[in-house]
């Protein structure tokens, strides 16, 4: 499994970018993304995959 998330946006800043599970707080288990920026509005774009045998 694995993942990544980019940020776009007037000087956008991504903060993190992470497995995300419910056990530790996440909304839901998958990939957590967090961005930020003194200028609205930016973009957060979050992926993951996955593959099985």
């Amino acid at each position: 499994m694995g993942g990544g998330a980019s940020a776009s946006g007037r000087e956008s800043v991504l903060i993190s970018s992470k497995p995300g599970f419910k056990s530790e707080g996440a909304r839901s288990d998958g990939w957590w993304g967090q961005a930020g920026s003194f200028y609205e509005p930016i973009t957060l774009d979050v992926y993951v995959t996955s593959a099985g045998r």
